[in-house]
Order: structure tokens, then sequence, then C-alpha cells
């Protein structure tokens, strides 16, 4: 296996290191690509994420634990009806000088929530109405119906309020080269005056390898943003286990089936797929006894008291799942041309290469060939990686129907367009859990673990704990003051 040389050159390093000052904390962000300080884009980068979420709040956020905290709001609730939140706005100023208020606050979501409705949030907010201020400290979102779930979506670091180039705090940020330096804000509200207050935060994007090496070099304290691809990464620097942190995240990690080939528009032969992948053995290829296999698309209890049945096949042993995958491929052959090898766009790196590997022994298996191509290359079968934002039926099926793939159910999107219009949230759950259920036959998304998230934290740094969202807001870190 090749490894990263910044991790060959610093292995011997690990667990080196003095004391930890929780005063001064050095943040490496593992960002897929180019490192990204633009918190304006969508969809956000791991970097651009944390910087917008320390600098920019938005009316409600996520603790250090993922569950929500105020934010711009220091209160809210919700009518009976469940159609109308009502959020009274904290005194904040912006980071650019001037007090916060409701009017300021609800001109920018109302902008705001289009921009991420053309960014990919179109039906996670196709249930908000308007938003609209009732006085100076007072604004109201309003819904076409009740719609569960609202304040985790709005505590996602997107929906953070910036006016201009300029957040709310809690944190002012300045750039230092490559790297930002954020540290927390404190006013004497009076006269306006501002002090910042320790912790000192330096936030810089690396690469996977970079992050790491920075870590076992003690260069950098936190590394936030690992993935299961960067897992080998863990192991060649030989890190001790009390430094990996790993998030019990939920959401999707699967094979999408995004080209109509022939063999591939047949429900059967997708489902022949499913059938032959040995999900109990990616924990083990990887080291990672936490990681938790899937073999369909749905948390347990995403549905409530509405239950969707695993496909039958999930009652089979291995052995006897894959002789019958063996068989519809072999029908298949019998009838048609052999199928072409399936691409399977994968993320680069040594976690993507054993990944491939392990699926395409799977699919050999059956009696069928794969090739591994780059992440955004034409493919047959794509991998999704998505921790879910909430815990809601609406944020799957989105990801999982048209457009995201091309295998389109015209019955389950009707469904789904029903569900946004009941007139009870019972009814609401009827028709999801049905659209659901049609979306699962259809196996165009092949299941196989939960998403896999993790972090670095040098032992003794404060206010960083795992947690469902896969966020660790900085604002939280060192003892602060809003820890």
């Amino acid at each position: 296996m090749r490894i990263a040389a910044p991790l060959l050159l610093l292995a011997a390093l690990a667990g080196c290191g003095g004391g930890v000052d929780n005063d001064s904390i050095a943040i490496a962000a593992i960002d897929r690509g180019e490192a990204d300080f633009n918190i304006g884009r969508l969809p956000l980068g791991e970097t651009a994420g944390l910087l917008r979420a320390a600098t920019a709040r938005g009316l409600v956020a996520f603790d250090a634990q993922g569950r929500i905290y105020p934010g711009l709001a220091e209160r809210w609730i919700a009518s009976e009806d469940g159609l109308s939140y009502i959020f009274r706005i904290g005194d904040a100023r912006w980071n650019g000088g001037g007090t916060v208020t409701a009017r300021q606050v609800a001109d920018i979501l109302r902008r705001r929530l289009g921009e991420l409705r053309r960014g990919g949030f179109a039906e996670d907010l196709a249930l908000v109405s308007d938003v609209n201020a009732i006085t100076e400290h007072v604004l109201e979102i309003r819904l076409k119906q009740p719609r569960p779930h609202l304040l985790e979506l709005l505590a996602q670091p997107e929906f953070g309020i910036v006016r201009g180039r300029a957040g709310s705090g809690p944190m002012r940020a300045t750039r230092e080269s490559e790297a930002y330096e954020l540290m927390h804000r404190s006013f004497a509200l009076k006269d306006g005056r501002e002090e910042r207050v320790e912790p000192r935060i330096l936030l810089r994007g690396r690469s996977a390898a970079n992050a790491i090496a920075a870590y076992v070099a003690g260069a950098a304290d936190v590394v936030e943003g690992g993935r299961f691809q960067d897992l080998p990464l863990l192991a060649a620097a030989r890190l001790d286990a009390a430094a990996v942190s790993v998030d019990p995240t939920a959401g999707l990690f699967g094979l999408m089936v995004v080209e109509r080939s022939p063999f591939l528009s047949m429900p059967d032969n997708r489902e022949a797929i499913a059938m032959a992948i040995d999900r109990s053995a990616l924990p083990a290829d990887f080291d990672r006894a936490e990681w938790t296999e899937a073999e369909t698309p749905w948390p347990e209890g995403l549905f409530g008291a509405e239950i969707i049945e695993p496909p039958a096949w999930t009652a089979a042993n291995l052995e006897g799942r894959r002789t019958e995958a063996a068989r519809r491929v072999a029908a298949w052959r019998d009838q048609h041309e052999p199928p072409a090898p399936l691409r399977i766009a994968m993320p680069g790196g040594a976690g993507g290469r054993i990944l491939f590997a392990r699926l395409a022994a799977d699919l050999a298996a059956i009696g069928l060939e794969a090739k591994r191509v780059k992440p955004d290359a034409d493919a047959d079968l794509r991998l999704i990686d998505q921790v879910a934002d909430y815990d809601g039926p609406i944020w799957y099926l989105a990801r999982l129907t048209c457009p995201a793939t091309r295998l389109c159910n015209e019955e389950a999107e009707r469904g789904i367009a029903a569900a946004l219009d009941a007139p009870t949230l019972a009814e609401r759950g009827r028709l999801l859990r049905d659209a659901a259920a049609l979306v699962q036959a259809d196996a165009a998304y092949i299941p196989l673990a939960t998403p896999l998230r993790f972090s670095l934290v040098r032992p003794g740094i404060e206010g960083h704990a795992a947690n469902p969202r896969g966020w660790h807001l900085l604002q939280y870190l060192g003892g602060g003051p809003t820890s």
C-alpha cells in the first residue's frame, strides 16, 4: 500500500509532543481539494463550514453534543398547528459593527433561503413559506405545512446569517497568510466597545495526509473532517487510539446507480449487486469496529410507527445471497450480451483503493467485473457518502430520488409530493413510508454502511465531543465563553 510521504517522514514522532495549551489551539481541517475559505460557496467545504459556523450564527446552532442551542435567537416557540415559528433575536452585534435586528435577519434569511433552494436544499425547504420581521427583535418563519426537524435544518452552517462579508460571531476571524485566527468577542453593549477573549483558534485547511502529519508533528492540536478514505493514514501514523474520536453519525454511505445501462435498468440485477456485498468485512478491512454496516437506506425508527420491511434477501446468509445473485447474473448472460465492467466512482487515496478492492472481489463472486473511476468521471455506480443534516425521512428521500439518480420512480415521486401537501403529520408519515418502500424496492441505491466521520483530538483539549452531526464547532474549543 502506498502511504503519503508526510506520514512516512513523521510516523516515528507519533505520541510525542508537549502539554496542551487550551489558550491557543491549532485546527487542521481536511479539505477535499484545495483549502477553501469561501463561506458563500455551496456546498461548503470542511474549512469554510467551520469558519462560517464560527463567525456567522444562524437563528439556532448546535452545542458540542449536536443538540439545538441558541444562536442569534435567544428563544423561540412553535405555534400549536406547527405552521409558525417565532424567534426572539437576542443582543448581538455584526462583526463589522452595528446592532443585529430582526428586520435585517429576516431580509438576509429570505434571500439566503432562495440561494439554498438552488444549492441542493430545495426539498428540505419545500415547506418553508416566508420569513418576516414582526418587531425589531422578533421574526417569524411561516410554513405551508408542519415541518418537523426545522430547527436541526436551521442549525446547519449553511444557514448562518451574513451581512455583506460580516457575520455576528460568536467569533471574529482575521486572515493570517494561509490560515484564519479566530477569537471570541466580548462587548460592552452600552458603548459598543469590543474585547477579544481567549482561546485563540488558528484554522488551516490541509489535505488529509498533511493534516494528520501536522497532528503527529505537534503543529495541529485537532484534525477535523476525517472520512473512511483517510483511515489507512491513521495506521501509517501509528496514532494512539485515544486520539481518534469517531462520530456516531447517520446518513448515506452506499452506491447510487447513476447510469441506465441495459443490465442496471433491471431492479433484479441491481438487487443482485446488493446481495453480493460482504458488508461485515468493511469494519475489518479498515480496522474500525465502530463502523456500522447497513442493508437498508433507512436508520432504525426513521419513520416512527410506520415500518418498512427490509428486502427479503437480508434474511439469507452471505452464501445464499451470492448463490441467488450469481443465478440472476447467469440468467442475464444467457439472454443478453455480457454486461460491461461496472464503472464505480470512488474517492482517491488508500481507503478508496481498499473499498474498491472489496467491492470488486464481491462482484467477481457473482460473475461481474468492476472498474474504478475518479469521483467526477462518468460512472455506472457512484459512492455516496453524506451525513444526514437532520433526522427526517425527507432528507433521505430527497437524495435517493430524481435528480440524484436517472432511475426515476414516478410513483415514488408522486408520493413524496403528496406527502408534502398532506393535511396531517400522520398522513404525511404514511405517504413517505410508502414512497420509501418503492425507493427501497427499486434498489437504485445500494447501502453499504453508515457514513464514517472522525477527528483527531490531542488529549487535554476541552470542548470537543463526538456527536451525531459530525460538526465540531470552533466556539466550544478550549473552554471558551460559549462552551
